[in-house]
């Protein structure tokens, strides 16, 4: 416990010094417990160390770093729904970020055992306390806890269960060194946990960034579609992975039997449902009349909506992030990140549900010319324009004029220069142009999380402190449906949730509850979270993740160029960055465990193939 106290020590120790004869003082490093748990100013600076070492996976996150510096390499590198400039791309480097690290490395039983001495603690000085905050400050440690193994879980399968502080002194070595549970006992280990926090008094608000009783529902929902979607197909498409057990204790720590499968299907359901149902959140419509408008807006301003569920806010000048430097384009960024592919915006409809996916010739480019370079992307998906700046669009006010070069007389020129054309001089490349240096590598950039209304001021000395999103309602309605469709149950239930994900998009309506099918649900996983760290966690649990990250997948850009003889704009279709190095091995569905962690613990056997 001596690692946490040290860390609140800067809030209590103003309060105690002027009234201690020094001689006398406990040592700031080993205040007692009964200090730290005698009043409730103590108790929330105990519990704020609790959520801080929670791994939310926001701005800062990485594919293998967590920090301001990190804005970028995003996880949707991954899904091949997101690149980079070739000298920024982890994956392009001969595929060496494709390995057992993806999703950044996190095994924090340091963060276990904290957590585990304050449920403790608060058991034994409850009685100086208010009963009520006690009940809810231990259910709150319950999610925490829960939410640590979550995060350990999705990336190592099995872990070793750690439920109380183990006592180090007078402790054997072999006493301290606990074994790899099976990854079914892990996740019921975690919605355990969120069940006694559900049932024994986590309050329904719990106040600005601090997990309630919807947030506990949410987080059981998305652990148990986890353990659903490895128990249906780690078997049969990674049968290498279930079929690998711990021989000393005979238990399976990867993979989950396809039996258990429909279990947790149904408690995903329910907790998702749960959240529906209380009518306490609803998918955010108001906040402007153009639909892309809208989608954008509700992730700056999540105070003005009910969507979010919970939220991570930031205070500058010392906690914020870069966001907005590292994806708008020059003068205001360096747009070399982050660039969303053509096999991104292709899953984009027609807002009459029909297919928008470019259709290009064997040389690339497409028949149909443009009387702007924007319409070929409207009257799409409203989400297109919320999560996407496409050629022609604007940026607050600043129109995104980006191009790969000008035609004259049939003749391409795509050099970094300018052209005259009966005497007026253009930009081949545009205002923004692409495919060079801090330029998009795509033909798009990321709308998702730009403050419009700040980009002027961002720099790369400041930081940027709109809020990020943790846990939004159109996840519960997503999980609700996929929970529908994978159960063929309910699937009026989950047509009624689809379609509200639909609507708010402009979409229509599901023709039938038959529309509800899988393949359905997972397109909107991609287009509504793109860029948030989810689709990343969805496909590895669906086991997609070979589906991209192979030899025979290569993203997609669009080149625009304008024709000046005629006035037009045309586009063509071309691969990117350098997949075809990638060798991708069914092993990586799980991360390396770290060797240190070995070696300080024998028992914990290595993952499979490493």
């Amino acid at each position: 416990m001596k690692t946490i106290i040290k860390t609140i020590i800067i809030l209590l120790i103003g309060a105690f010094l002027p009234a201690c004869d020094y001689l006398d003082t406990t040592p700031p490093n080993v205040l007692k417990e009964e200090v730290v748990f005698s009043n409730e100013s103590s108790v929330n600076a105990y519990m704020a160390k609790l959520y801080s070492d929670l791994l939310i996976e926001d701005f800062k996150m990485s594919s293998t770093n967590y920090d301001i510096e990190h804005t970028y390499c995003q996880l949707e590198y991954y899904t091949g729904f997101g690149i980079s400039m070739p000298k920024n791309d982890n994956i392009d480097k001969q595929g060496q970020g494709v390995d057992g690290n993806m999703g950044l490395p996190w095994f924090k039983y340091d963060a276990v055992r904290n957590v585990n001495d304050f449920l403790k603690q608060i058991d034994i000085y409850s009685s100086h306390l208010d009963s009520a905050k006690v009940k809810n400050w231990r259910a709150e440690a319950h999610i925490i806890r829960a939410w640590y193994y979550f995060s350990m879980a999705k990336r190592y399968g099995g872990l070793p269960l750690i439920s109380e502080p183990q006592e180090v002194v007078g402790a054997s070595n072999e006493s301290l060194m606990v074994a790899r549970s099976s990854e079914k006992e892990t996740w019921d280990f975690i919605i355990a946990d969120i069940d006694f926090a559900l049932k024994n008094g986590i309050n329904i608000t719990n106040g600005t960034g601090r997990v309630n009783k919807y947030a506990a529902l949410m987080l059981k929902a998305q652990s148990a579609l986890y353990a659903a979607s490895i128990a249906r197909y780690s078997t049969s498409i990674t049968p290498e992975l279930s079929n690998f057990v711990d021989l000393n204790t005979g238990k399976q720590v990867c993979g989950i039997p396809s039996v258990f499968a429909t279990d947790y299907y149904k408690i995903a359901y329910a907790a998702a449902d749960s959240i529906i149902q209380s009518k306490k959140y609803a998918l955010a419509r108001d906040l402007d009349a153009n639909g892309s408008n809208n989608f954008a807006r509700l992730f700056i301003k999540p105070e003005t909506h009910t969507e979010a569920i919970l939220v991570e806010y930031y205070k500058k000048p010392l906690i914020g992030h870069r966001w907005d430097y590292y994806h708008l384009p020059k003068p205001f960024g360096t747009n070399e990140y982050d660039n969303p592919t053509l096999n991104l915006v292709d899953l984009y409809d027609n807002l009459d549900g029909t297919s928008a996916a470019v259709v290009a010739g064997a040389d690339g480019w497409v028949a149909k010319d443009y009387v702007t370079p924007t319409e070929m992307f409207e009257g799409r998906d409203f989400r297109l324009g919320g999560t996407v700046y496409y050629p022609g669009s604007y940026i607050g006010d600043i129109n995104f004029e980006v191009r790969r070069g000008v035609i004259v007389n049939n003749v391409i020129n795509a050099a970094v220069a300018n052209v005259v054309v009966n005497g007026i001089t253009y930009s081949a490349r545009g205002k923004y142009g692409m495919g060079d240096a801090e330029q998009t590598a795509s033909g798009f950039m990321c709308r998702k999380y730009i403050d419009e209304n700040n980009f002027k001021n961002v720099s790369n000395t400041e930081l940027s402190d709109h809020p990020w999103i943790v846990m939004r309602y159109a996840e519960a309605l997503l999980i609700t449906a996929e929970c529908a469709a994978e159960l063929n149950d309910h699937k009026d239930v989950g047509k009624l949730a689809i379609d509200d994900i639909r609507s708010r998009a402009g979409l229509p309506k599901l023709a039938s509850e038959n529309d509800l099918t899988i393949a359905e649900v997972r397109k909107q996983w991609v287009c509504e979270f793109a860029f948030e760290n989810v689709v990343f966690w969805c496909a590895r649990r669906w086991r997609t993740l070979s589906e991209t990250l192979t030899g025979g997948f290569k993203p997609s850009g669009i080149e625009p160029y304008w024709d000046l003889t005629n006035n037009k704009f045309k586009f063509k279709k071309v691969g990117i960055g350098a997949y075809p190095k990638i060798s991708f091995l069914n092993k990586y569905y799980y991360n390396q465990i770290d060797s240190k962690a070995i070696s300080t613990n024998p028992k914990i056997i290595q993952n499979y193939g490493y």
